[in-house]
Parts: C-alpha cells; structure tokens; sequence
C-alpha cells in the first residue's frame, strides 16, 4: 500500500480485520446499517482503502481494496454478536473515524484508541436499575395512573434486576423477557389487587421497560434505507421479542385473574393547562432518562434526551387538550419536534443525533392502547358466541389501529432526525479525503 502524508504502510490483512470488528461494534451499538457503513468507509479511506460491505442478518462481508489498485484486495467474513446497546459506545466511535480521516490518524493509533473505546466502563448496577425504575415508573402518570407509580416502580425494580441478571449468565434472549415480563407484572398485579389501584395502567406500564424501541426503529429505518435484509431481521427480532413479554404478561393475566377492562379513565379537568403541561414534561423526562440509561448512553446525552422528551411530550399534551388534536397527528408532530431539537444538539455535541431522539421518542410509546388491544383480542377469543365477539371487535381495531399508526409516528420522528443528520454531514462534508500519490 502507498504511504499516505507519511502513515506506516499496514497489511491489507490486519486492517480488514480491524473493520469488520468496528462494523461489528458499530451495529451492537445500537444504530442503523447506513451509520455503519459510512463509519467503516470513512475509517478505510483515512488508511487509503475503500470497501465494499454485504451486512447480512448474522453475517458481515467485506471486500477491502486499494484506493490505488484494484488488484490488492482482501475478503473478511464475519459474524454478527449479539451486543447490549451502548450509545456511548456509538459517539464514541463515530468520533474516532472523523478523528482518523481528519488528522490522519496512523492504524497503530486508532486500534489502540479502538480498544480503550471498547474497555469504556458502563452504566450498571443498582444505579442503572433505580433509574430505570423511575423512569418506567413514571408512565404510570403519563398514563394518568399517579397512584399506581409506587408499585410499577418496585415490579419494575425486580423485573430490570432480574433482566441483568440472566443476561449476565447469557440466558437466551426470549427466556429474559419472558421471565422478567411475569415478574414485573405479577408483582405489580399482586399489589394493585390488595391497594386496588387501576390495574390496566399499572400492568400496562410494568412490562415496557422491555420493549424494544431501538431495535424496532432501526429495524424501519434500515427498510426505508434499502438495506431490506438487515432491517426484516432487526424487525423480526424485535417483535419476536415482543412477542416473548407479551407471554409473560399473558401468564400474569391469568394467574392473577385480572379482569378485562377496556375503558381509558378520564383525567380531572383543570381549569389551568399550566400544572398538568408542566407536569407531563416532568414525568416525561424522567421516563425518557430511564429508557435511555438502558442504552448505555453519554452522561450529558441522557440529560438531553430528558429535556427533549419533557419538551416533546409536553408540546403533544398542549396539542391534545389545548387543540383538539387527535393522538396520532400530535404524536407525529411532537415527534418532528424532537427530532429538530435532537439534530441540533447532535450538531452542537458532534454526536449522533439517535442518541438523543430514540429516548426521547419513547415517553410517546402507545403502551396502554396497545394494552387494550391485547385484552381486547384476549376478550374476543373468549367470547362465548359470536354475537358477543362482534361487540369487541370495535374496540379490538381502534386500539389495535391507533397504538399501531402512533408507532409510526415515533418512527418517522426518529427517521427525520437521523435523515438530517445525514444530509447535514453530506454537505458540510461532500468529499472527505483525497489520497495523494507518494
């Protein structure tokens, strides 16, 4: 390989190597296969290479070659880990390939820096754990369920560590959320039966800690990107690990015999919208922090995605009660809202901007409806005629629907912020480096 403004030559070998491990970090990180493959391009060309990568559900093929001559080239194949989701580790990388093309960073230099990134200590134990259960605790008011807030905390608590522990003697994936699900809910059932609280939103709200919402998200993005493969197999995992909570909480449904009830209660009516507004945001940055600490991400990153979740759930709130807007449009436009404002931060903290608009998002998440959906099928199933089924089916289709279309809201909101971010790098940066000739 030719010298570059003086870098060591390197074996074609071992700098293919090193990509497909970034690329393989880069996608359990948690972002989308189109950050990969600019991130891993950007790398290879700060060595004077170019790539050409197949990222398939379980596997990456990479093809690197010469910037010079296509006769040196190299094939790497590897497979794809499963990895926890780790926002800092995100940032992290995607700064050091900037880093690498900008001051030409020598390879020795970036699989050294490549390795601290690596050995990054996470966010964990019972500080992560209290933090998630306040955050998924504090659905219950978003929910309008204050009461119930005490005990979704403590399911959650027991639910989350029970979560990390499996995990951390690689239990399969399915089996963690089904046995984290029942104990959540179960828990949470138990007490709402003996303080007789309202027990569709506090079992409603004991299991989202659980759901997906990175991997659903990347999982859409990735098929709006073309990147089909990849992203049927993100969306088929994330629902299969929907499918896996749901079972838990289906458990929980009939061991405690919970009743079905499909009707929303109704918040009292203030004669201000001031307290409650300032209210949502509250509870809504404590609920988007807690879904954010999961992701591992930057200590500032979780602060700014709090405030763009009070700021975005707060704007939909005035939007539904102040407007009369219907849920889906002010969940869409609250969600373009957070991903304006997660751009921006993303641009003023050299960040990706995922990391700010996916915890902020998911405060929005349709976790009740979705709820009365599930009883709504369970109910219908059990019907004991048809005549009687026919009663359910409306209710079945309208939370069925409604829960479905807000997804894709939070969807497009998350896309528009990462499209942004895209073309902003585009065309601040329309050619990168050029490899000059020794």
């Amino acid at each position: 390989m030719m010298d570059l403004d003086g870098q060591k030559n390197t074996n074609i070998r071992e700098v293919s190597d090193f990509l497909a491990d970034f690329a393989i970090s880069l996608m359990g990180s948690g972002t989308q296969t189109s950050r990969v493959l600019r991130n891993v391009d950007r790398l290879a060309e700060s060595f004077g290479y170019k790539t050409d990568t197949i990222i398939l559900p379980r596997t990456i093929i990479m093809t690197l070659s010469s910037a010079e001559s296509s006769a040196e080239h190299h094939t790497v194949v590897r497979k794809v880990k499963h990895m926890p989701l780790n926002f800092l580790l995100l940032a992290k990388l995607r700064i050091l390939t900037w880093e690498a093309l900008q001051k030409r960073l020598p390879f020795a230099e970036c699989k050294r820096r490549y390795g601290e990134i690596l050995t990054s200590p996470r966010f964990s134990g019972w500080p992560l754990i209290l933090t998630v259960s306040c955050g998924n605790a504090a659905f219950s008011q978003l929910f309008g369920g204050f009461y119930s807030i005490p005990v979704v905390f403590i399911g959650t608590f027991f639910g989350f560590w029970l979560r990390c522990a499996l995990f951390a003697r690689k239990v399969n994936t399915h089996i963690v959320f089904m046995a984290s699900a029942f104990v959540s809910s179960f828990i949470v059932g138990l007490l709402v039966k003996f303080f007789d609280f309202k027990t569709d939103i506090a079992l409603s709200t004991s299991v989202l800690f659980l759901i997906p919402g990175v991997p659903l998200i990347n999982s859409i993005i990735d098929l709006i990107d073309g990147h089909v493969l990849a992203g049927l197999s993100r969306l088929v995992n994330a629902l299969s690990m929907i499918v896996s909570l749901t079972i838990g909480l289906i458990a929980t449904i009939f061991l405690l015999d919970i009743n079905y009830h499909l009707e929303f209660s109704r918040e009292a009516v203030h004669a201000s919208l001031l307290l409650p507004l300032i209210l949502d945001g509250i509870f809504a940055a404590i609920a988007g922090m807690g879904f954010g600490a999961i992701s591992n991400p930057p200590k500032r990153a979780l602060l700014a995605a709090g405030f763009l979740a009070a700021i975005g759930h707060a704007f939909r709130y005035y939007l539904m009660n102040a407007c009369g807007v219907d849920i889906t449009t002010a969940t869409l436009a609250a969600a373009f809202v957070i991903g304006i404002g997660a751009f921006i931060v993303g641009r003023v903290t050299k960040s990706p901007a995922e990391i700010f608009s996916f915890p902020a998002l998911l405060p929005m998440i349709p976790g009740l409806m979705a709820y009365k959906a599930f009883l709504s099928v369970i109910k219908f199933l059990k019907a004991p005629d048809a005549a009687e089924a026919t009663k359910i089916l409306p209710d079945m289709f309208s939370y069925g629907f409604t829960a479905v279309f807000v997804m894709f809201a939070i969807v497009i909101g998350a896309s528009f912020s990462v499209f942004l971010d895209t073309l902003s790098t585009r065309i601040s940066n329309p050619n990168t480096i050029e490899i000059k000739r020794a």
